[in-house]
């Protein structure tokens, strides 16, 4: 009886995560940081060893917890999306992004991922989701138009969380932004962190 409320309990923690990015070179790193820190990936034989598919299972309060993580190359700008691409991006409940908005050329594109992956078929009652991205301010022109973006889809909302101006000692209203403000390599822009979602997932 105490194997199955464990066996139960464990399952409560297993977490499933898609790592993507248009680059091959970032994917081969994603796959390296997954490796090293025993999570199971859906690694390729050319892209893993023997080791890999081993490990993965770590302790949680007593408890086995799995780690899983899809690696998978995403090109925002394709026309279509393969069927793999469409279940990862209708299944995710949250999306999360650093340094994406960059580019004002690729914003539209950029848009239509999360309009597929936040509304998908329309159906935003079943389960809440939504996206956090944390956006380096080196152009404001450039984020401004990613505002402008969102809040042309009628069925997105933007939510500011925090921005953090380290040239006027500004302190993040999020304590545990504050905690990792020393990770931050580049402290001569202000960081910009929000929330994109459905907006009937706010009612």
């Amino acid at each position: 009886e105490k194997e199955e409320e464990e066996e139960d309990l464990s399952s409560m923690f297993e977490v499933s995560v898609c790592l993507t990015d248009r680059s091959e070179e970032a994917l081969a790193m994603c796959r390296e940081n997954c490796k090293l820190n025993n999570i199971i990936t859906n690694c390729s034989v050319e892209h893993c060893d023997e080791d890999n598919s081993n490990k993965g299972e770590s302790s949680h309060n007593g408890f086995s917890r799995k780690y899983k993580a899809n690696v998978m190359q995403l090109d925002w700008t394709s026309e279509t999306f393969s069927s793999a691409q469409e279940k990862e991006l209708r299944k995710a409940d949250l999306l999360v992004g650093a340094d994406i908005v960059f580019d004002e050329a690729i914003i539209p594109h950029l848009v239509r991922v999360l309009s597929f992956s936040l509304i998908g078929d329309g159906d935003t009652t079943a389960r809440k989701r939504s996206a956090i991205i944390s956006s380096t301010i080196r152009n404001k022109d450039t984020y401004a138009a990613f505002q402008k973006a969102i809040q042309e889809v009628t069925s997105l909302s933007y939510t500011e969380i925090d921005v953090m101006d380290f040239s006027s000692g500004h302190q993040p209203r999020v304590s545990s932004v504050s905690n990792s403000s020393s990770l931050v390599d580049d402290k001569t822009c202000p960081i910009v962190i929000c929330m994109i979602s459905p907006k009937s997932s706010n009612k």
